[in-house]
């Protein structure tokens, strides 16, 4: 059964349609992301509680300070996809071999890189950069050498989880990335319910890092083997690894500004404001930042895509892609952040408690609102990349990064946590917006203005109506029952409103609807054809 399941995907590059396997991808991505924020959502009141405000603060801290040195491996094993696509696309079964070996070992140097400068940064991270409380600074130091060994791991799992992805495996990716975030949540709350506080819950992620190389390794393997056989190459030749710094410095310099603009906020109130009060921030995002994840896991298959695209001369079928992907997911992420905005204080009161609830809700509902944009942004990043415009998305990185910081660092001091997500709301809007328009007109060649902005009008009057017709429906909500029968009032509010204004269109429904089944039909009967009799 396993070797059956890690077979390579039939295909013949000059029949072949481009989004071929699109949906069915795009299903295994949604619910690899559905199976984490469920974990999520059950697992954060029970972590926050266990580590406390603070000592929470410090975990988040980790993670920020993580994702900054993230820029010096992510951009490289992102690159590496984008060459691997071409290749399975030629059929150069010699070339991908090449490339993803040669990927992996660039990788690993520089995540070695990376998790050696975190281990010597600790002291001076803990003790002069970010606010933290004095007895628990030395805890604070333990944390981060120790989440070196997991910085590690996790960039060599991100290189060889590209392998899956530049052949468009993503059941695959999806399932081995299920099994480890499971585990890791696990892990997590078994440190935590023997008493081993923060360091216990660090260590935690450093084991589940370290399982997650090693499936990944295998699956990687595996794959690689059934390419067919070819010529051999060297695993790094000088043209490979000329193309992949020309490409992954783009990308590089892009992954420093924009994660300079989207951690801004946070980062910002870790040296500003403390823990205490970046943890009120840091839990409403468990919430908000998985709208954009999940516009990302319906967007992602577009990266491999947009480089056949290319490769096969098929622009005008994703430029048709593109537009579709835009209008749907501006709706899905409008429709998911009314919501969050209406039942913010509820949900907040009833997840992590009313005391929690009064410091957060104002900041749930500026996210939601703000993160909505980023579902376009998601579309563009992974087009660009795919079509080799890298260029592009630095340009928008530089303005996410400009229109984020600015406003943040205005309002953080004047408003706290309220100002971060206000100022990250107006940063959001205006660098997601030119960005989607700047790739439509410059590299997709769409000529119509209405065309590119009616999505994001239709959804503004749909959820805006929403969230004032909202205001004649009963205002109590007792227990989860009564939040649940609210949600889907409101959710029956804004379908009816987005179809009246024309955001959800009559054969969206359905086709949605159809091909949902139609790949779950699909997907069960492979899974049942593969059981062993």
């Amino acid at each position: 059964m396993a070797e059956e399941y890690l077979t390579l995907p039939a295909r013949d590059s000059e029949t072949v349609s481009l989004t071929q396997g699109l949906r069915r991808n795009t299903l295994f991505n949604l619910i690899g992301w559905a199976w984490t924020v469920g974990l999520a959502f059950v697992s954060v009141p029970y972590i926050l509680n266990k580590l406390g405000k603070d000592a929470y603060g410090i975990f988040s801290i980790v993670s920020i300070v993580a994702g900054y040195l993230g820029l010096l491996n992510g951009p490289v094993a992102m690159g590496n996809v984008r060459f691997m696509a071409e290749a399975y696309a030629h059929e150069e079964w010699s070339e991908l071999r090449q490339v993803a070996f040669g990927g992996l070992t660039i990788n690993g140097a520089l995540s070695l890189l990376g998790a050696f400068s975190m281990f010597l940064a600790a002291d001076v991270l803990a003790r002069r950069v970010f606010s933290i409380p004095p007895a628990l600074v030395v805890t604070a130091v333990t944390s981060f050498r120790l989440a070196a060994l997991s910085f590690f791991l996790n960039g060599l799992t991100a290189a060889l989880q590209g392998i899956p992805i530049a052949i468009r495996r993503f059941d695959i990716l999806n399932l081995g990335g299920v099994l480890i975030g499971t585990l890791n949540i696990a892990v997590i709350v078994l440190a935590l319910w023997l008493g081993w506080g923060l360091l216990g819950a660090v260590l935690a992620q450093a084991f589940s890092s370290l399982l997650g190389f090693m499936l990944f390794s295998i699956v990687a393997w595996r794959l690689i083997r059934k390419f067919p056989k070819s010529v051999r190459k060297s695993l790094l030749s000088a043209t490979f690894i000329k193309r992949l710094a020309s490409f992954s410095s783009l990308l590089f310099a892009g992954r420093v500004t924009s994660q300079i603009g989207l951690q801004i906020d946070r980062t910002l109130i870790g040296i500003l404001s403390g823990t205490t009060v970046l943890a009120y921030y840091t839990v409403p995002t468990k919430i908000t930042d998985k709208i954009p994840s999940m516009m990302a896991v319906f967007s992602a298959a577009l990266y491999p895509l947009s480089s056949e695209a290319v490769a096969t001369d098929k622009v005008y079928e994703l430029r048709q892609l593109y537009h579709k992907m835009i209008r749907i997911l501006l709706w899905m992420s409008a429709f998911i952040a009314s919501l969050l905005i209406v039942l913010s204080k509820d949900l907040l009161s009833l997840w992590i408690g009313p005391e929690f609830m009064v410091n957060s809700w104002l900041v749930l509902g500026l996210l939601a609102a703000g993160v909505v944009w980023r579902s376009s942004g998601s579309v563009a990043y992974q087009v660009c990349n795919g079509m080799g415009r890298a260029d592009i998305n630095l340009i928008a990185s530089i303005g996410t990064a400009v229109f984020m910081a600015v406003p943040v660092a205005i309002m953080v001091p004047k408003w706290g946590a309220p100002g971060a997500a206000l100022g990250a709301f107006i940063g959001l809007f205006i660098s997601n917006l030119a960005y989607d328009l700047f790739t439509q007109k410059k590299l997709l060649g769409c000529k119509s203005w209405r065309e590119s902005l009616a999505p994001y009008a239709r959804i503004i009057l749909a959820g805006a109506g929403t969230i004032v017709s909202v205001n004649f429906l009963p205002g109590h909500v007792s227990g989860w029952i009564g939040l649940i029968v609210r949600a889907g009032l409101i959710s029956f509010i804004y379908v009816a409103l987005s179809l009246v204004v024309g955001a959800l269109r009559t054969h969206d429904v359905k086709f949605i609807t159809a091909k949902m089944l139609d790949v779950v039909k699909r997907t069960s009967s492979h899974i049942i054809s593969n059981i062993p009799r």
